[in-house]
């Protein structure tokens, strides 16, 4: 089972959803977790989301409750996403001190893998309307700055021991396939042929 969330709170303190998770880890299924952790949480950006340190002690609780083990968490440091806001100037995640910090947390946690993936409001008009009514606008980055924030990002990650992946966007090759590693959770369960790759990857393969 894998879940994706930008907050595991709900894993820990939702009773109905922690019994059930419970009752699958009794049973032999692998919990499995993709964490969104996008840097701007706390901010005006999304305001309804804890700022990173507050999930990734979260992370650490989960971890301790033994409902997951590091190797099946994936935090995803996505959309990579410029933002301008009038009168404010650019917010954007594409920052290196911002992007190591996370890293490090990671790490501290023994997560192994992360994924990052390039803004497509192109391909989610909705997501930039709804920027566009409360006076923000996706402005980047680039496909050419993104490859060269995912260079230093690759350096940062394998510098900890991690991997990174990336998801469709920008086209590069990076760890392995998709944001969903089925090979990768098989591997962890002892089992075989269970879960495929996510159709993301094919869509990154198509655009190399």
């Amino acid at each position: 089972v894998v879940l994706w969330t930008k907050s595991p709170r709900n894993m820990l303190e939702h009773s109905s959803l922690r019994q059930a998770l419970e009752e699958l880890v009794s049973a032999g299924v692998q919990i499995a977790l993709q964490l969104t952790v996008t840097g701007f949480g706390g901010s005006f950006v999304e305001p309804g989301i804890s700022p990173w340190p507050e999930t990734m002690d979260l992370l650490a609780a989960l971890l301790d409750s033994g409902l997951i083990e590091a190797r099946a968490v994936t935090i995803r440091y996505d959309p990579l996403l410029q933002i301008a806001c009038t009168g404010l100037g650019v917010f954007s995640n594409c920052r290196s001190e911002l992007f190591r910090a996370i890293v490090a947390a990671a790490s501290k946690l023994t997560i192994d893998r992360m994924v990052t993936s390039r803004a497509d409001l192109d391909g989610y008009p909705r997501a930039a309307a709804r920027l566009k009514d409360v006076g923000l606008e996706a402005i980047g980055p680039s496909e050419e700055t993104a490859r060269q924030f995912v260079s230093q990002m690759d350096g940062v990650c394998s510098s900890h021991g991690i991997e990174l992946a990336v998801c469709c966007s920008p086209a590069v090759e990076l760890g392995s396939a998709g944001c969903i590693d089925g090979r990768r959770y098989n591997e962890l369960a002892d089992e075989h042929g269970q879960r495929g790759q996510a159709p993301c990857s094919e869509r990154r393969h198509n655009a190399t």
